[in-house]
């Protein structure tokens, strides 16, 4: 009786885990568009459907350097994920907080590549779906 009551629970503590690993794991936005901006010091504005949304950084994104990034023309909730081709950083998300004038903002740093990459991608995810936008950081 004894070994029955160890192996429930050891199915269920099992099963508890398999549950919340598929609850973290991130879900695919329903829609994705692609667009290039290598320098996002420079308004980058994406047709979207019926909108123009624009991507900025006010400062140049660099490894281990602060940098605002703003979006203007998507309607919230919206968070940004960064990562590069090929090699995952994480599942890290980054709420942005809507501010006056339309805007969504947040304060982002960028990891160091170990690899000396600096071509980046900026997953901004909304109700509406996920826009990749692949960038260029500074040295």
């Amino acid at each position: 009786m004894k070994h029955a009551g160890w192996l429930l629970m050891t199915v269920a503590s099992l099963t508890a885990l398999l549950l919340l690993a598929n609850r973290l794991r991130p879900v695919a936005p329903p829609s994705v568009l692609t667009a290039s901006c290598a320098d996002l010091t420079q308004p980058c504005r994406i047709p979207y459907g019926t909108q123009v949304v624009e991507v900025r950084a006010l400062q140049l994104p660099s490894a281990l350097k602060p940098f605002q990034l703003e979006v203007r023309g998507l309607a919230g909730p919206i968070t940004a994920r960064f990562g590069m081709v090929g090699m995952d950083m994480g599942p890290i998300a980054l709420p942005l907080k809507d501010e006056p004038g339309g805007v969504a903002a947040a304060q982002v740093v960028l990891p160091l590549c170990v690899q000396g990459r600096r071509d980046w991608l900026l997953w901004l995810d909304s109700q509406a779906g996920r826009i990749e936008v692949r960038f260029v950081a500074g040295a």
